[in-house]
């Protein structure tokens, strides 16, 4: 669902502090960061990338393009906060600054529980300690068999059309080097084309559930809000639906189905400056889809939830409190553990509606873990895919049959991290053919 846009995974923020030290204790000619120009003129390669798709694009279409190198407007951003808006038309089309930034994130886990995806597509400069340019890119997989790969991939100019049908979003250094993603104007399908050196294929996002704002209403609603928690903004265009990936990662097949869902957020700051914690699940068991995203704010340091649930593809539930209430829907969210583990095994989802005199259960059962990264005192976050199942309990504690399925969760926290500000550049690749990290720190 979220990934932290902190890109220095499998490494702790000690170590690069290390670095950073030694450079400047022992006077060492540290490198500048070099801006990777573009293989060509940005007008030219996009046209091929049109034509290599099959893009067919009206002049109707509102074109806002961004290079990654463009100058920081000084001034006041125009930050949209429109409720009707189309979810995944850009949300600052006039530029960025040095601290607001947007996300576009898909994720998707397999009907076997053990593989998934989590792709995050960024127009941010907030971060720009951490490499060259406002536009990057991260992925992250996990296979079968527990093998992890991982990347962070920065791009020259990005591009988002906004038609009346659909909107299309290009991210891309060449003819050569590009993900595009396509999302329909009734958020119903979702395409994201890779064509990297690394990375070549398509994902295919069916939704099965309306899309949604943060308090559970549906779109379009003229009286919601999209903020979810102080200056972050948050909204789902897929709140769960049918994922088909078909992608070559370095010549090893990734392919399989299962379950997929696609987020948008924007913010007025970096998210280490907004928030402490978050948590996150997709869920999909039998008939029954669940989205779950609580941001802690470090403005104010309360917790946000916000819950929804569909079954056969009609909301059922919806709730954004945390606590046990007579009145007000709320959803539990616990850890389970086994006798004499420190970590937990998996999660227990308890969705009370007191109004309706209804109840969901569903439990969560790691199989795999996708990413796991360790930022230094205490900070950190894990992200898991597995089995799940549950359902309805009656007034007589007497189940449903349950249903089973599949989930995908996050849990982060970065409440201790401080981050230098140096500029840092860092690159991983996990699992075969190749493993390694290199790291450039600079004044």
């Amino acid at each position: 669902m979220a990934r932290i846009p902190l890109e220095f995974l499998s490494i702790t923020l000690p170590v690069l502090l290390l670095a950073y030290c030694l450079a400047i204790e022992y006077e060492v000619s540290l490198p500048t960061i070099a801006h990777t120009s573009p293989a060509s003129n940005p007008e030219e390669y996009l046209q091929s990338i049109y034509e290599q798709l099959n893009l067919d694009l009206p002049s109707t279409c509102t074109v806002n393009h961004l290079s990654a190198f463009d100058n920081t407007p000084t001034s006041l951003l125009n930050f949209s906060t429109s409720p009707v808006e189309h979810f995944d038309a850009p949300k600052l089309p006039s530029g960025l600054n040095a601290t607001a930034g947007e996300q576009w994130a898909f994720d998707g886990t397999s009907s076997s529980g053990r593989s998934g995806l989590l792709l995050g597509i960024y127009r941010d400069a907030s971060y720009a300690f951490l490499g060259p340019g406002n536009f990057r890119l991260s992925l992250d997989l996990v296979w079968d068999n527990s093998t992890t790969w991982s990347t962070v991939d920065y791009l020259s100019s990005s591009t988002v059309h906004t038609c009346t049908d659909k909107v299309v979003g290009i991210w891309s250094h060449s003819a050569d080097h590009y993900y595009v993603f396509t999302v329909t104007a009734d958020a119903k399908h979702a395409r994201i084309h890779f064509h990297t050196p690394d990375v070549v294929g398509a994902v295919d996002l069916y939704s099965t559930t309306p899309a949604r704002y943060p308090d559970g209403a549906l779109f379009p609603s003229e009286v919601s809000v999209t903020q979810n928690a102080p200056m972050l903004h948050w909204v789902e265009p897929i709140p769960g639906g049918l994922i088909d990936v078909d992608l070559k990662v370095k010549d090893t097949p990734f392919r399989w189905t299962g379950l997929g869902g696609h987020e948008r957020w924007w913010s007025a700051k970096g998210w280490l400056d907004l928030m402490t914690h978050w948590e996150a699940v997709r869920l999909m068991a039998g008939p029954y889809v669940l989205s779950f995203w609580q941001p802690t704010s470090r403005v104010n340091g309360v917790a946000y939830p916000s819950a929804f649930l569909t079954k056969y593809g009609e909301k059922v539930f919806s709730a954004v409190s945390g606590k046990v209430s007579e009145v007000e829907d709320y959803i539990l969210y616990r850890p389970v553990r086994m006798e004499k583990q420190a970590r937990e095994t998996g999660y227990e989802v308890d969705l009370v509606s007191p109004a309706q005199g209804r109840r969901w259960v569903f439990g969560l059962e790691y199989r795999n873990q996708e990413f796991e990264f360790e930022l230094g005192d205490a900070a950190g976050g894990r992200a898991y895919v597995g089995r799940a199942k549950g359902g309805e309990v009656h007034a007589d504690d007497k189940p449903e049959e349950p249903s089973e399925g599949v989930f995908f969760i996050e849990h982060v926290d970065v409440k201790a991290l401080t981050v230098p500000r140096a500029y840092v550049v860092v690159s991983f690749e996990f699992g075969p053919p190749i493993h390694g990290a290199d790291i450039w720190v600079a004044c």
